[in-house]
């Protein structure tokens, strides 16, 4: 099931004076939710409790990450929208009795997003993000992952909204991959919506007015990681996982918000490479997470 996982749903909607957020979410910060003009922080931080290897080797996993993301968002005449982001994550993997040859991570990464309406109706758009993350024992510039993509997009309402393209993958230590893409926005009620990137996500508004949000979101998350070389022969780890979330987020002001949320990861493999070919493979038990944001506006 998992070689189908990477196909990618995207969605972009208009502009809100309130933050809506998906706590816990790993596209937290990747989905253009609702749109704040002008530049944007957000800090977060997440905690998957240690939970046993049941394959390929022995002890426990837990892994926990902190990351602070830049955001800029902007647009021309009702007509042109562009949001750039740029940020960088910590990761730390605790084995309790394993040598995984790696533990604490680095990654930076800057995404793009630009759609240009076409009429009333139709939109063009683009999407291009690029990540280098590596072991802190190995080269970071060694670590590149890169996607890009283009398409079209329709509005059949102002509720509904959907679109297709084409997108190129590049995974560390593999080939390049060709993704169809394509996005959908619904705007069920006052109260609900759905939304997804690279999975699910359903979001209720309590009052409608954007200031308290409860959500739940289903998603598929793969992260390729650099390792140290081996008889000069490069190395990488994919780390992937299935994840349910559920959170809250309450927007305090217009310019300030928090949010929680507690998650379950399933399925989850760290598959290791050794010159390009596997090496190795380990399996994770079920594991609970929990993730925190906070977040403000200027």
């Amino acid at each position: 099931m998992k070689k189908y996982a990477p196909f990618i749903f995207a969605v972009f909607s208009s502009a809100n004076l309130w933050a809506q957020v998906l706590a816990g979410s790993s596209f937290f910060d990747e989905i253009v939710s609702d749109w704040h003009m002008g530049l944007s922080a957000d800090f977060s931080t997440s905690a998957a409790i240690p939970s046993s290897i049941s394959s390929g080797g022995n002890g426990d996993m837990g892994v926990y990450q902190a990351a602070g993301v830049i955001k800029f968002q902007g647009a021309h005449k009702n007509r042109r929208f562009l949001n750039v982001d740029a940020g960088y994550e910590y990761s730390y993997f605790d084995f309790s009795d394993f040598e995984s040859n790696f533990a604490s991570t680095d990654k930076t990464f800057a995404r793009l997003f630009f759609q240009q309406k076409i009429d009333d109706n139709w939109s063009a758009y683009t999407v291009v993000s690029g990540a280098f993350n590596a072991a802190q024992s190995a080269d970071m510039s060694d670590g590149l992952n890169f996607f890009g993509g283009a398409g079209v997009g329709y509005a059949f309402n102002d509720s509904l909204s959907a679109g297709v393209g084409v997108a190129a993958y590049r995974r560390m230590d593999k080939d390049w991959m060709a993704l169809p893409m394509g996005y959908i926005n619904w705007t069920v009620n006052k109260h609900l919506s759905l939304r997804s990137f690279s999975g699910v996500a359903l979001i209720y508004d309590v009052f409608a007015d954007g200031r308290l949000l409860l959500n739940l979101s289903f998603e598929y998350l793969s992260n390729y990681i650099r390792l140290s070389k081996i008889d000069s022969r490069k190395r990488s780890v994919r780390d992937s996982y299935y994840q349910v979330a559920a959170g809250v987020t309450y927007n305090i002001t217009q310019s300030l918000y928090i949010s929680a949320s507690v998650a379950g990861n399933f399925d989850r493999e760290l598959q290791y490479r050794t010159g390009g070919a596997k090496s190795g493979k380990i399996e994770v038990d079920c594991a609970p997470a929990f993730f925190g944001h906070i977040g403000c506006k200027f």
